[in-house]
């Protein structure tokens, strides 16, 4: 856990200032000629005919892969937030309890230490690995709205409050809200990666958010005793 903000904002993040590069060199009309020249091998009185071609192949491809990388976007965000709590439980395992309390009947049970259970498996720790893996499951459930409020409830079992700013919440349930779209309605919209890696018109940066919630995290952690790089801000 010592390096969980790098780890995490590297593979949320990178992969869209890496595609960044891509995107402008696909929307490159030169670099496209250049690229049928060499490959098609034809000559300069076919170029609209063939180009124009090759754009639509290519326009098609890149409107595609931002629905995609939204996709990713959030089964990585859904991944950190399954290994933080995780982790969390395993630390402090009676930190279980205080997640409890967001959860119906059925849910509390699996969360309850059995005997029973317990001497199905051949330690202790295993068995606290199968409670924590449990708890992170519940506490990842629903909108990241709802994910991010339980995650605030952790601090305050060692007296300390940590609040995340709402702005970078909403970002976050705006990409989880996008990516259900994409998978649950189909609905495929040209995204321009541009507005998600550079400024918008208020000055702000999708990715930023990103990078906001992970140093909060970071703060919990060590407040918890973890061996953590806290970032500074």
């Amino acid at each position: 856990m010592e390096y969980f903000y790098e780890k995490w904002f590297g593979k949320i993040a990178s992969p869209f200032w890496n595609y960044e590069s891509i995107d402008r060199y696909l929307n490159d009309k030169d670099s496209i000629l250049n690229h049928c020249y060499k490959t098609l091998r034809f000559g300069k009185e076919l170029e609209d005919e063939f180009t124009d071609g090759v754009v639509r192949s290519i326009n098609q491809v890149v409107d595609v892969i931002p629905n995609l990388m939204i996709v990713y976007l959030i089964s990585q965000i859904e991944e950190m937030f399954r290994e933080l709590f995780t982790e969390i439980f395993l630390k402090k395992p009676q930190l279980l309890n205080k997640c409890i309390k967001f959860f119906n009947e059925e849910a509390e049970l699996k969360l309850k230490f059995s005997l029973n259970e317990l001497i199905k498996f051949n330690s202790k720790e295993e068995y606290m690995l199968v409670l924590a893996q449990r708890g992170a499951e519940l506490c990842i459930s629903g909108s990241f709205e709802k994910v991010i409020k339980r995650l605030e409830e952790i601090p305050k079992a060692t007296d300390f409050k940590i609040c995340f700013d709402k702005k970078d919440v909403d970002v976050l349930v705006n990409f989880q809200n996008k990516r259900n779209e994409i998978v649950h309605e189909n609905k495929h919209e040209k995204i321009n990666i541009l507005d998600i890696t550079e400024e918008d018109e208020n000055g702000e940066i999708k990715l930023h958010a990103i990078a906001n919630i992970l140093c909060k995290i970071t703060e919990i952690l060590f407040q918890l005793g973890f061996n953590v790089y806290v970032p500074s801000k």
